[in-house]
């Protein structure tokens, strides 16, 4: 149950949608820098991005969470619906990146939050993901979650 929780909002930032030679693109320079997503794309993600990251955020937290041993690995959960974590961590990214502007929207803002906690989030479960770890990734999402953390909520509630 967990797993097409998580499924189900993977599919609702879009995931599937996003080329593959964006993600390349993200993951060769390092994450140091980004690439425009689609923007009719991107417009799409945006409009729910934020009650998506939410709901992935609680979808995702269930395989941290200690006391529920029966919801499995949710690395095989994207390796089983074709799903990519690349993709996923080059999304997160994207959307952090993007408040580094000045010009900022309170939404932007929110939505880098939002990714900032993801990212943190995924880096809790074992498997494949820390293999990805780099730490100019990790410090720009450290760096934009100091810059709005006293400017906005978070929208997770455990």
């Amino acid at each position: 149950m967990a797993g097409a929780a998580a499924v189900r909002e993977l599919e609702a930032l879009g995931l599937r949608r996003i080329r593959a030679a964006w993600v390349d693109t993200i993951w060769e320079v390092d994450f140091t820098e980004t690439e425009p997503l689609d923007e009719f794309l991107e417009e799409e993600i945006t409009e729910n991005a934020l009650e998506a990251f939410c709901q992935l955020y609680k979808s995702i937290f269930k395989f941290v969470d200690q006391s529920q041993q029966d919801v499995g690995d949710v690395w095989t959960v994207f390796a089983e619906n074709n799903l990519s974590h690349r993709a996923l961590v080059a999304l997160l990214h994207h959307f952090i990146h993007v408040v580094q502007d000045t010009k900022a929207t309170a939404t932007q803002r929110q939505c880098a939050l939002n990714a900032a906690g993801l990212y943190f989030l995924l880096l809790e479960i074992p498997g494949e993901i820390i293999q990805f770890i780099h730490c100019l990734a990790v410090e720009s999402k450290l760096t934009t979650v100091n810059l709005f953390y006293r400017k906005e909520t978070f929208c997770i509630e455990i």
